[in-house]
């Protein structure tokens, strides 16, 4: 092989590199929320015993002058936010969502509640006495954001979040 041929090779090499980290870094791009209303998930405490119970927190932060609709109050026209959850087989969650009390949107013409500062809402999670190790609670947010001029499209927002079981 000549030096040429090696060069070549190393060149060609390097750009599929390069071609490959460009491709990660993209992946990167599309987890990463945007937006005016960005979610996060985590499990309160984050370790537990085996037959123990935690709290699945999912939090919006919303930025000043947006906010998302009410889950359990009327929304008018708009997208009630909602929650879809799925656990792993050794964790049973309660039946419903602790919400924050959304309040009165006086701009709607119709009766609409949201929520427009930062709101946590949260889940009570059992473990059974035979879990062990990192235990996965999946939840996709389906929500609205919208301020006084405009709305954004629905979205779906994945979420996850690992409580871990120790003896």
């Amino acid at each position: 092989m000549t030096r040429a041929s090696i060069g070549l090779t190393a060149c060609v090499l390097a750009g599929l590199g390069l071609i490959a980290v460009r491709a990660d870094d993209e992946k990167k791009k599309e987890d990463k929320q945007s937006g005016p209303v960005i979610w996060s998930a985590s499990f309160e405490p984050k370790t537990v015993k085996p037959g123990g119970e935690a709290t699945l927190k999912i939090k919006a932060t919303i930025e000043p002058g947006w906010h998302i609709y009410a889950v359990d109050k009327p929304t008018g026209l708009s997208r009630k936010t909602s929650f879809k959850l799925a656990v792993a087989d050794k964790m049973t969650a309660d039946k419903d969502w602790k919400v924050p009390d959304p309040v009165k949107y006086d701009k709607a013409e119709e009766e609409t509640f949201c929520y427009m500062t930062d709101s946590t809402f949260s889940k009570k999670i059992k473990v059974s006495e035979s879990a062990e190790g990192a235990l996965e609670a999946t939840t996709t947010v389906e929500f609205m954001a919208c301020n006084d001029e405009t709305c954004l499209s629905p979205k779906k927002i994945p979420l996850k979040a690992v409580l871990k079981v120790e003896k």
